[in-house]
């Protein structure tokens, strides 16, 4: 996509490209300051809504986990918008794609990362059709009981939100 400006003569224009919000985007991810990347991280839902659902599953949210950040701050912000992120890759049938990369938020060292981020699991578990709950947000319960880390792995079954906690049959399939 282009611009088109006029140069020092207002009689020529010329095109300029138009920046990508998903370049643009990286770039503040990548930035050096945190606060840029934070920034970055809040508008989330605006870039999504920019790129698409496709290419939002397809770039953003593969860009996002190549991308973790070493600021809780950051790391808190993304684990609170990935909650909500459901829609921005195309509805309860992708949800599963945020699991992973919510996965990874769920093991941070500080605890108000990994509690936002197992708030934001069970959300988007919670939305995902049955097959999908079945196939990737029960293995993930099963791998937590494997780590070391039980406050997660307790939290993820029994938070109210979990699509396990009210579903019995999910639960069985832990055992």
């Amino acid at each position: 996509m282009y611009v088109y400006r006029m140069k020092n003569d207002a009689s020529v224009w010329t095109a300029f490209p138009t920046p990508s919000p998903c370049g643009t985007h990286r770039d503040e991810l990548k930035s050096d300051e945190p606060v840029r990347r934070l920034n970055s991280i809040t508008r989330l839902s605006t870039i999504a809504l920019a790129l698409g659902e496709e290419r939002t599953r397809s770039e953003l949210i593969p860009f996002l986990a190549e991308n973790t950040d070493d600021e809780d701050e950051v790391l808190l912000a993304a684990a609170e918008q990935l909650g909500g992120f459901v829609p921005f890759v195309g509805g309860p049938v992708y949800g599963h794609l945020l699991l992973p990369l919510m996965e990874t938020l769920s093991t941070v060292e500080e605890t108000v990362v990994r509690d936002k981020a197992i708030d934001s699991l069970c959300k988007v578990g919670s939305r995902l059709p049955e097959n999908s709950l079945c196939e990737h947000f029960v293995p993930l319960i099963k791998v937590s009981l494997t780590l070391t880390d039980g406050h997660r792995t307790v939290s993820l079954c029994i938070h109210p939100l979990s699509p396990l906690s009210h579903q019995q049959q999910h639960l069985q399939q832990l055992s």
